[in-house]
């Protein structure tokens, strides 16, 4: 699956309407991450309002928080198979979750941190 990162998107006439985290190529859905800072009740118009422009743009943004990324991935896998047309097979998220598990986000990555700088010391 190819994705484009911080994808620029035009309407018709060629007006700046949003840049988007990731677009998956050949398809007009734009998968993005939501920090807790899109919450705040300013932003949270901002974005609401960013989504409409999009929605009248034919795009379709999802997205995604830090518990999506790190605990439900497989769903975030499972909306591209869908954006692509193609079946979708949850074991291919089997290489995210090695690299989380060798990351600070898991409890095995932290071991693997505590043991590198007692080793260093």
């Amino acid at each position: 699956m190819a994705v484009e990162a911080q994808h620029e998107i035009f309407d018709d006439h060629g007006n700046f309407v949003a840049r988007a985290d990731l677009r998956v190529v050949g398809t007009p859905r734009l998968p993005e991450f939501d920090g807790a800072v899109h919450r705040d009740a300013k932003q949270h118009r901002k974005d609401l309002k960013r989504e409409r422009r999009l929605a009248s743009a034919g795009w379709d943004r999802r997205g995604y928080t830090s518990y999506d990324v790190l605990h439900q991935a497989v769903s975030i896998l499972r909306d591209a198979d869908e954006a692509l047309g193609r079946p979708h097979d949850p074991a291919r998220i089997r290489g995210w979750h090695a690299i989380v598990k060798k990351s600070l986000f898991s409890p095995a990555g932290q071991n693997l941190l505590r043991d590198r700088i007692r080793a260093s010391l």
